[in-house]
């Protein structure tokens, strides 16, 4: 499967004020082509709020015995942005996939023509949100690292897959994840820490994507696929954690958005606590190897 989410996000991007993004489509390629453009049957894109899409119709060609067939494809998604807080999801079905080199192509990715006689081999259905925001620390040293957890929740049926992308000063991190993770996800995913220079400043994003696609030349003959992917119940930052460059956690210090919004930071006494179940917890990995 390839990601063919098209929001700002989807690359690694630097930032420079807050913003919010949605997008939300039905769409078909053709593969003989190898580039990665896909033509829109149905959706768009906004600044935010929520945004849905759906279609469905048919598709003539020949199957792999070049006898004259019919393809039945329908599909919808949605997808919700606010600052820290994202939802995605994404459905499709194709009945009766068929397959045959020999069938004109339906979109030419180069030209960007459409051949509405033609067949096309790959089917997608997109959700996708993201978040750009800016963090300022204070209270803390020249350089520190910091730590973006998130709780995520879906459900996986069928085909599809769901991706978080987050970028923080151009560093990235990701979560990938499909129904072999299991058909219900409810998980806190923590990132790798990212460094927080001396402006002490973080240009910061996230993207989340739902997709269910289908290449028909990979399925058996005459199939009927479906898939569903929701995480419609969420993804959201639950907490940030600031490190030293040794890695010990920092209380007292505070952030500020450009957003204005307000992220989930710890308070200084929950930090102190953690800070000490991890002290307690390298001495106790300690004590076990001397003994």
């Amino acid at each position: 499967m390839l990601a063919v989410g098209v929001l700002t996000g989807s690359v690694a991007a630097i930032s420079s004020a807050q913003s919010l993004q949605v997008g939300a489509f039905q769409g078909v390629s053709n593969t003989e082509f190898n580039q990665y453009s896909v033509y829109q049957l149905d959706g768009g894109f906004a600044n935010g709020g929520t945004i849905s899409s759906s279609w469905s119709g048919t598709f003539d060609g020949f199957d792999g015995d070049f006898n004259t067939d019919t393809m039945t494809y329908s599909g919808g998604s949605q997808a919700t942005a606010q600052y820290g807080y994202l939802r995605s999801s994404a459905w499709s079905t194709l009945d009766n996939s068929f397959y045959n080199s020999e069938n004109p192509w339906y979109y030419n990715p180069t030209t960007g023509d459409v051949n509405p006689d033609g067949t096309p081999d790959w089917f997608f259905s997109v959700g996708q949100s993201r978040y750009e925001d800016v963090f300022t620390y204070t209270n803390i040293p020249a350089q520190v690292q910091v730590d973006f957890w998130f709780h995520v929740s879906g459900t996986f049926n069928g085909d599809g897959y769901h991706s978080i992308y987050v970028t923080a000063d151009g560093d990235s991190d990701n979560l990938f994840l499909t129904g072999f993770d299991g058909s219900v996800i409810n998980q806190t995913w923590v990132t790798k820490k990212f460094v927080v220079g001396a402006d002490q400043m973080l240009n910061h994003s996230t993207t989340i994507l739902s997709q269910v696609d289908y290449q028909t030349q990979f399925n058996p003959e005459h199939a009927n696929l479906s898939g569903n992917v929701d995480f419609d119940s969420t993804v959201y930052m639950s907490a940030m954690h600031v490190y030293d460059m040794d890695g010990n956690l920092l209380t007292d210090w505070t952030m500020t958005s450009a957003s204005g919004t307000t992220y989930p930071v710890p308070e200084p006494a929950t930090l102190i606590g953690l800070a000490t179940l991890s002290g307690l917890a390298l001495r106790r990995k300690a004590k076990n190897k001397k003994s």
